[in-house]
């Protein structure tokens, strides 16, 4: 059976439910597993218990955190969840930290192309990759030409690519594959092309943390 219950009243700064999501801090393999609620002002109420209608259910957390652009901008990222905010992609676990050594954003290197943009675009969108161990955001673009850009962060060494060929409007990935959707149909990323007879050209450039902008 569905259990409901109200949260109206704990989200002090008003508003509405934006985005849910579960949230452990041992691999999500252990039995800590907690809800967490997110508002649209930036506020985040944490669950735990196995259920509203267990003795064991109390709300353990209210936390004020910069605002998520939508609710497609929480992805679970092994035990912990990352978010694409205003204040760029930050995952909980540091955000909510007592240390401030711990509040500083994955994209802090390159938050210039993630604050500022249009915080009100509902093709926002993060997605984890287990597989290949990237995070991958689709944003909004002011380069000429195309309307959103893609932003991929590989977590073996933390460095930053970005990418304006896709022009994507969502994404998802299905047995362990990206997909990604633009205004010409759903394409399956890195499957490549025929050469049809001419020579495929590429360039090759060291990894960046800041997209290689000084």
């Amino acid at each position: 059976d569905v259990t409901s219950f109200f949260v109206g009243p704990f989200f002090r700064n008003g508003g509405h439910l934006i985005a849910m999501a579960s949230w452990t801090q041992d691999g999500g393999n252990g039995q800590d597993d907690q809800l967490v609620l997110f508002s649209n002002q930036g506020e985040v109420l944490v669950y735990s218990g196995l259920s509203p209608e267990d003795t064991s259910w109390s709300l353990v957390g209210r936390y004020e955190i910069p605002k998520l652009f939508n609710a497609k901008c929480v992805a679970q990222i092994k035990g912990d969840l990352i978010l694409a905010t205003t204040s760029g992609y930050i995952p909980l676990s540091g955000v909510l930290s007592d240390l401030s050594a711990n509040r500083v954003a994955l994209s802090n290197k390159i938050n210039g192309a993630v604050i500022g943009k249009n915080w009100n675009d509902e093709n926002w969108k993060i997605l984890y990759i287990p597989d290949i161990n990237q995070i991958i955001v689709n944003a909004p673009s002011e380069e000429t030409g195309v309307h959103y850009e893609t932003h991929v962060c590989n977590l073996e060494n933390n460095t930053w690519s970005r990418y304006l060929g896709h022009d994507m409007l969502d994404m998802c990935v299905l047995d362990g594959e990206l997909y990604f959707v633009n205004l010409n149909g759903v394409w399956q990323a890195n499957v490549g092309h025929t050469d049809n007879g001419f020579a495929i050209k590429w360039q090759v450039q060291p990894a960046y943390s800041d997209f290689g902008i000084k």
